[in-house]
């Protein structure tokens, strides 16, 4: 993680997560408010309360940036902009995945990450 001053943080978060993670890999967007672009992303893992993905992008993400998320959760190649859920970037990691620049944690409304990973959102 980086803090403010671009320094990575060396201390854990499981200690602060309220619920368990579900590994998920399905492919997702990020549109990227600040400059209007849709950026190719990936989640890693799901939770209640947010979810890891990783992102394609030369662009830098800052911690507490508002973004819009959508995840291709049912296979279809498109999504509709309907299905954009606000986030927040929370976390960045630099990505371990070959093709990805970071990995960045975000928030979403409660219940919808875990929720639509297993099926069972309203």
């Amino acid at each position: 993680m980086k803090l403010a001053g671009g320094q990575p943080e060396t201390d854990s978060h499981e200690d602060r997560r309220s619920s368990p993670r579900i590994a998920a890999q399905h492919r997702a967007k990020v549109f990227h408010r600040r400059t209007h672009r849709y950026l190719p992303a990936e989640t890693c893992n799901v939770s209640d309360g947010g979810m890891l993905i990783r992102v394609k992008s030369p662009r830098e993400l800052r911690i507490g940036e508002a973004l819009d998320l959508a995840v291709d959760w049912a296979g279809e190649a498109v999504v509709r902009k309907a299905e954009l859920t606000p986030a927040t970037v929370v976390r960045i990691e630099p990505a371990t995945e070959p093709g990805y620049s970071h990995a960045v944690a975000v928030f979403v409304p409660a219940g919808t990450g875990a929720a639509l990973a297993t099926g069972r959102a309203a």
